[in-house]
């Protein structure tokens, strides 16, 4: 179904979102599988993931049991992820809201309110993160004081909060170029763990002894991390064309998540292998120990995601 320039202004770009968990009407749908891809890509691309990584090496498994792990327990989240995404283009709604054919008006508020909670839980994750980054930047400028972390918290916020108000078209717009801007950053995190990787290292935590009990924890965190995002899969392919294929839709969700959380994942582990064995309670502070401190605190501070405020919709 092709849509002409005046029907897809509801969805344009730099103006404010007009649809909120009522269906997307036919004639303003729009968009291709490959804007979902890069959605995806751009949502999964950050220090998190690099740190879930880390964390999955901290259950005693080798580099080659990490990675498997990872391969697998992503691959199983993000096939769920790409098929829920089907359920957007179909009913033009919000997962969540999908949810009420089978659970009913009464039974769909529970998960509803565990919805709420987890996104608001994630955007205070990635608001921490990305104010901490801030306030390393201003430190390095030499600006400090009591007041520069609220400050640095309001431009987060802000940013955050201005670019989900203005809703769907502008978080795929954004998103675009940030999952370019974010591949680079994280290419010059592999450049300086590779570089700093003393063979060694690799060499004795492969001697660690596989452990099934350890491999089937880790690979459960890691099929956590993308399985997370299914309640909200369809909250961002809803605009596309009912024609579009169900195939491109799944593939181009499950493909674009599965793409960039093994990749920082994978990061993580190295990273991990880097600085001990496993990361700390700290691991931005542990970072600035092997990389240039303007790095970890572009790095930590990569993209305070939006998507999480724009998934949150009304129980009602």
């Amino acid at each position: 179904m092709s849509s002409s320039p005046s029907s897809i202004k509801a969805d344009a770009t730099w103006h404010v979102e007009v649809h909120g968990i009522d269906p997307i009407p036919q004639n303003i749908r729009h968009g291709n599988a490959f804007e979902l891809f890069k959605l995806w890509v751009g949502a999964n691309t950050n220090y998190v993931v690099v740190v879930t990584g880390g964390f999955i090496l901290s259950f005693g498994l080798s580099l080659t049991s990490a990675i498997t792990a990872i391969l697998v327990g992503n691959a199983l989240g993000c096939i769920i992820v790409g098929m829920a995404s089907i359920m957007g283009p179909r009913t033009g709604t919000a997962g969540i809201v999908t949810s009420r054919t089978s659970f009913g008006q009464l039974g769909s508020f529970f998960p509803k309110i565990l919805s709420v909670i987890t996104a608001l839980s994630w955007f205070s994750i990635n608001a921490i993160l990305a104010t901490e980054a801030i306030n390393k930047l201003f430190a390095m400028a030499g600006v400090t004081g009591v007041i520069v972390p609220w400050i640095g918290l309001a431009i987060i916020l802000v940013l955050e909060v201005v670019i989900a108000i203005y809703g769907h078209a502008t978080i795929i717009f954004m998103e675009s170029y940030i999952a370019i801007l974010l591949a680079v950053i994280f290419a010059v995190l592999a450049y300086f763990v590779i570089l700093g990787m003393p063979v060694g290292h690799i060499v004795a935590q492969q001697q660690t002894v596989f452990s099934m009990v350890h491999w089937l924890s880790a690979m459960s965190l890691a099929f956590s991390f993308p399985v997370g995002w299914s309640n909200y899969a369809s909250d961002y392919s809803r605009y596309f064309p009912e024609t579009l294929s169900w195939k491109k839709v799944a593939l181009a969700a499950g493909l674009g998540q599965f793409v960039a959380v093994v990749l920082c994942e994978i990061l993580g582990v190295l990273v991990a292998i880097l600085v001990g064995g496993g990361l700390s309670a700290n691991p931005v502070a542990q970072l600035a120990n092997i990389l240039p401190v303007w790095f970890v605190a572009c790095l930590s501070g990569c993209y305070p995601h939006p998507l999480n405020v724009g998934c949150v919709h009304s129980p009602e």
